[in-house]
């Protein structure tokens, strides 16, 4: 839809489009229907004031590319706050259907007001459009390009005065779906060339080329190019001088014919360079002072003069052309006449290698270049009698030319329209380059050039073919760009929510990028490109994506580097701690424990860690535990000596003192704190162990037999008195 008016004449809504009730707006009555969606008049309740509303069709609803579009033209529109340009209301999405409402202008478009009543007089002109230039040069303030500039996107209002609408096209300098690849093609009568030929290079200087345009259709009464088709509206654009704008409206003052023409000069570095030095000339022309034009760096323009010169041109070249011919051949008729001579040898039958070349095109034994070639190779011996039939024959296998040219190029249209109606871009482009220039020099002998040369141009076919394919493809470049902004942002959101869940091996394989065929699969596109057309889409993603995984890897090396440092702080503290007393701490565990409680607060654990990437923490964990391990064996083997040493010398002096429970006990005390030499204990604290529970058997024994000699003694009767 080209805006928010009434009066436009428009489509019929359909019967099958009823549209929902949105809370909030009371639907008033039916404005317009275009491709993408019907509009309707409405009533804000809230604020009880008259709105556009611009609901997507029912068939739609499933079309991310129409709903993007329609989402960026709303909060593209809120961006903008100025007097001239139709401003947002509010966006939403309601049993699936996404609206948008905005500022409602009770009054026709600039379009219907040229079909009504005609051009505009320079004066209304300048009224007009000086406040569009204001409108256009607050959208280059806010790094928006309209890319959609023309007479019907600009409503007149009831005061007469003028808003620039419908920014569905436009696009910001800082929308992430925009990274220097895909557009949109706008309307060919008022698009620039550079936009015409790749719409990605579409900027403001682009934007008021179309103004230009627009103004030239205001004060002129038509566009500046005009054709039967889009194709030679487009060959216009790029190739053809504009009509000057000077006869076509006598009364246009030469200030503002110079003002149109610096804004339709091809070259944009030529062109104005932002809509402020655009409106510093439009107001020159309003006081009737010279704008700063420089004339020399301006495009010629055509003037009837010119088309006239140019057909008295071709009329003497012509002239010219044919009495070059005629004392060309006039020798050769000489020959003619003389080889016609009565008292000359008469020629019996017709002329034999013509009548040869005639049956082999009967026959279809030959291409028609063949065929042309032999001919015009012959064309210097065939008699006069037999000129007649040379001719009819040249003219003939001319036809059959004409012929396979036509079927071949309309069956190339049909391939290369069923290529872009099955997606199939690739295969389409691929019927255009060589694989085209193959099948004309299979089917006619003659490549594109050669057709050229004897009288049969493709370039204008050639070219709208071309053009078709082009604005399919950017189409389609366009709908991979949204398609990737999706992957990539939902990519980038699970990179985020992994961050959060401290999963960094999820978040680093979240930003690993599958190969290009994979990733437009993931991301739903299902056409087929040039492998060269995503080219700059897929760098530009890989480089977002390097980037994040670089800030990525930055993150997690100085989280390392701080397991690293917690490690080996706590390492110092636990060795300093097992030097100093006794009993000894088990150094090691409480190191392992200790990580294992920093991974939980940071809620972090092993199997969150990144692979194949630097895990210094780690790493340092398990050096520190190994040193660890050792330092407490080789206390623990000091703290086992200096135990057995104590326990075998007061072992030993019990012994002595034949008192050999305590010996015992000291023996089975010190193999108790020796640990009775569990798997894994030191070589020297078995050895220890070994030796003290040999000990506690030889005071168990001798113990024993200790009490086995006193139960004996007490054992034996009493001894009688010895009498004296």
């Amino acid at each position: 839809m080209g805006g928010a008016m009434a009066g436009e004449p428009q489509r019929a809504p359909r019967r099958d489009e009823t549209p929902p009730s949105i809370p909030g707006y009371e639907l008033l009555g039916f404005i317009g229907r275009g491709s993408s969606g019907a509009v309707y008049r409405a009533r804000q309740q809230a604020v009880d004031r008259e709105v556009a509303i611009k609901i997507l069709h029912p068939h739609l609803v499933r079309e991310s590319r129409v709903v993007r579009r329609l989402q960026r033209e709303a909060r593209t529109t809120a961006r903008l706050a100025h007097p001239h340009i139709v401003s947002a209301v509010d966006m939403g999405e309601i049993q699936g259907r996404w609206w948008f409402a905005m500022e409602f202008v009770d009054g026709p478009s600039l379009a219907q007001r040229l079909r009504a009543e005609g051009r505009l007089r320079e004066r209304e002109a300048l009224r007009l459009f000086i406040p569009l230039c204001e409108a256009l040069g607050h959208l280059w303030e806010h790094g928006v390009v309209h890319r959609d500039i023309k007479p019907g996107n600009i409503l007149i209002d009831k005061t007469g005065g003028a808003r620039l609408a419908d920014l569905g096209l436009a696009v910001a300098e800082d929308d992430p779906s925009i990274t220097g690849t895909g557009g949109t093609l706008g309307t060919p009568h008022y698009i620039s060339p550079e936009q015409a030929v790749d719409p990605r290079r579409a900027d403001v200087k682009s934007d008021i080329w179309s103004f230009g345009a627009t103004l030239y259709h205001a004060v002129c009464g038509r566009p500046p190019f005009s054709g039967e088709s889009a194709a030679e509206v487009l060959s216009g654009v790029l190739y053809a001088p504009i009509p000057d704008p000077g006869e076509l409206t006598p009364t246009l003052s030469t200030r503002l014919a110079l003002v149109l023409r610096k804004c339709l000069t091809r070259d944009p570095t030529r062109r104005y360079q932002n809509p402020h030095e655009l409106l510093l000339d439009l107001e020159l022309v309003r006081e009737r002072r010279t704008p700063n034009v420089a004339r020399r760096l301006l495009d010629p323009v055509l003037r009837r003069s010119d088309r006239a010169r140019r057909a008295a041109l071709y009329a003497v070249g012509g002239l010219l052309l044919g009495l070059g011919a005629l004392v060309a051949l006039l020798p050769r008729f000489l020959r003619d006449e003389r080889a016609a001579d009565p008292l000359a040898a008469p020629e019996s039958g017709p002329f034999e290698a013509l009548e040869e070349l005639a049956s082999r095109r009967a026959d279809g034994l030959a291409r028609p270049a063949e065929l042309l070639g032999e001919l015009q190779e012959m064309e210097p011996r065939v008699p006069l009698r037999q000129r007649v039939r040379y001719e009819q024959l040249l003219r003939e296998v001319d036809t059959d030319l004409r012929r396979v040219v036509r079927a071949l190029r309309a069956e190339v249209d049909t391939e290369i329209e069923a290529d872009i109606h099955a997606g199939d871009l690739a295969a389409g482009w691929r019927r255009l380059g060589d694989e085209l220039e193959a099948r004309f020099v299979r089917s006619t002998g003659y490549g594109l050039a050669g057709l050229a040369s004897v009288g049969m141009s493709l370039g204008p076919w050639y070219e709208r073919l071309e053009l078709t394919l082009r604005a399919a493809t950017d189409m389609a470049i366009s709908e991979l760009t949204a398609l990737l902004l999706d992957w990539r942002n939902a990519r980038l959101s699970e990179v985020e929510s992994s961050l959060e869940q401290q999963d960094w091996e999820r978040a680093f394989a979240a930003l690993r990028l599958p190969d290009s065929s994979a990733l437009m699969g993931e991301a739903g596109f299902k056409l087929s490109l040039p492998e060269s057309s995503p080219e700059g889409l897929l760098n530009d993603l890989s480089l977002q994506f390097r980037r994040r995984s670089e800030r990525l890897l930055d993150d997690w090396q100085s989280l390392d580097h701080e397991l690293r440092d917690f490690v080996a702080t706590r390492r110092a503290t636990l060795e300093r701690q097992l030097r100093e007393g006794r009993p000894r701490i088990q150094a090691e565990r409480m190191l392992r424990d200790d990580f294992e409680r920093e991974l939980f607060d940071r809620r972090l654990s092993r199997e969150k860690m990144p692979a194949g990437l630097s895990r210094a923490g780690l790493e340092e964990l398990e050096s520190s535990a190994r040193a660890l391990a050792v330092l407490e064996a080789t206390f623990l083997d000091e703290d086992a000596r200096a135990d057995y040493a104590e326990a075998a010398e007061l072992a030993g002096d019990a012994l002595r003192c034949r008192d050999y429970a305590r010996a015992l006990a000291l023996w089975e005390e010190v193999r108790e704190r020796l640990g009775g030499a569990p798997p894994g204990t030191s070589s020297v604290r078995a050895e220890l162990t070994r030796r003290a529970e040999v000990g506690a058997a030889e005071a168990r024994a001798l113990d024993g037999l200790l009490e086995r000699v006193g139960e004996r003694v007490r054992a034996r009767p009493p001894a009688r008195a010895v009498r004296r």
